[in-house]
Parts: C-alpha cells; sequence; structure tokens
C-alpha cells in the first residue's frame, strides 16, 4: 500500500500563485534567451510579469517583508512585487540578450538620411524605430517642428563624409539595447560644415532603425 509523505492542509490561494510564479518565470527565462534585443515594450511586459512571477512565489515564502518607500508602502507578495519592479534596469540589463545585427547599419542610415534631405519628414518618423516613437519622437508634429527650425535652415546637402562610427550597448538616457552611432562631416548649402549623428538601435528582428539624429550648432572646419 502506497505511503503518502505528505501531510497537512494546502491553501488553495497559496498554490495558485506559486504555480502562477513558476510558469511565468520560467516563460520569462525562455524570453530572456530566444528574444535578442527587446523592444522598450517588451521589456516592460518582461518587468511586470517577472515582478507579478515574484510576488507569486513571495506568497508562499514563509516570513514578514515590509517595503517602505516615499511614495508607497507594501508588504508580503505587493512588496516583492515592488522590488522587482522598481529595479527595471538593473533587470534588463541582467537578463536581456543584446546582440548587434550581422548586417551594416549604413544602408539605414543613409535611407533615413535621404528622406530628411528631401524634407519628406513623415516618410523619415516612418522609418524610426519603435522605441524612439514611444519616446523622444512620441510627438509626429515636435518631431517635424524640430527639423523645421534646426536642419531644414541649413539649406541642401552639398557632401556628405563618414567620419566614424562606435557601438554602444545602453548609453545614458536611451532605452536599454545595443547601438550605433555614425558621424558624418556634413557640407550645406551655406558652405558650412557641421557635424551629423545618427544613432541605429538593434531590433528584435535582427535589423538596424533610426533611434536618433543630431546635428552640431556649432560649424566645424571644412576640408
Amino acid at each position: 500500500m502506497a505511503t503518502s509523505f505528505l501531510r497537512g492542509k494546502v491553501d488553495i490561494n497559496a498554490f495558485l500563485a506559486f504555480v502562477f510564479g513558476i510558469v511565468f518565470l520560467t516563460t520569462m527565462l525562455v524570453f530572456a534567451y530566444y528574444v535578442p534585443n527587446p523592444s522598450p515594450f517588451s521589456q516592460w511586459v518582461f518587468v511586470v510579469t517577472t515582478s507579478l512571477a515574484g510576488a507569486g512565489i513571495g506568497a508562499v515564502i514563509p516570513g514578514i517583508l515590509n517595503v517602505t518607500l516615499p511614495y508607497a508602502r507594501a508588504g508580503g507578495a505587493l512588496a516583492v512585487f515592488l522590488l522587482v519592479f522598481l529595479n527595471k534596469p538593473a533587470l534588463v540589463e541582467s537578463v536581456a540578450k543584446f546582440e548587434p545585427p550581422k548586417v551594416s547599419p549604413i544602408p539605414a542610415v543613409m535611407e533615413y538620411l535621404s528622406k530628411i534631405d528631401k524634407n519628406e519628414i513623415d516618410d523619415a518618423w516612418n522609418l524610426l524605430d519603435s522605441g524612439a516613437k514611444a519616446t523622444i519622437a512620441r510627438d509626429r508634429d515636435m518631431y517635424k517642428a524640430s527639423y523645421s527650425g534646426g536642419r531644414q535652415p541649413l539649406g541642401e546637402v552639398l557632401n556628405r563624409t563618414q567620419i566614424g562610427h562606435h557601438e554602444v550597448t545602453s548609453p545614458q538616457g536611451y532605452p536599454s539595447g545595443i547601438y550605433n552611432i555614425v558621424r558624418f562631416k556634413t557640407r550645406f548649402a551655406s558652405n558650412q560644415c557641421h557635424a551629423e549623428d545618427v544613432s541605429v538601435r538593434g531590433t528584435t528582428d535582427m535589423v538596424w532603425r533610426v533611434f536618433d539624429h543630431n546635428v552640431s550648432v556649432v560649424p566645424i572646419p571644412c576640408p
């Protein structure tokens, strides 16, 4: 006759919370391993779900945990949720997989600059990375106004020469990810040269998409 080693009662709510935590934690580990260069939205989904998973597991761990913050107080499972959720940058950096696409970033950069040079600002906006559209270029009208006030007065591009590029992971002020920043020396119709920096971000489908574009206010020496 079989002998059971389990004794006592199981709280169904705690059991379900534990199962919920295990299932979603496993899902997120698979997500982190198989999904390169997650978008900002995917990163939030990852962090929220992982926070819920931590809360589910924390619900069945004995003990008392209280968290007091200037803007929130929580205990138990909710405290675990807050601890995980508020550490989003460190969590994303330690778990997410950032790797540069195998293709060159230059075609994406030149396609974008071609649209800007032709004053096809709406088409240029459509080429932006989804992370840019959710952050620095969220307002299309403001995006267009910034080009009207900053880039268009410089006039037609006479020539543009690439003078460097470098790759960086999660630069300050940018959403987490892998970036390639390409610099040009550009001569405009005024016969003055300005530095142009175009930042591209590696995407989940392993291509480069433009994230940011800056033209120096102060001219630089022309060749």
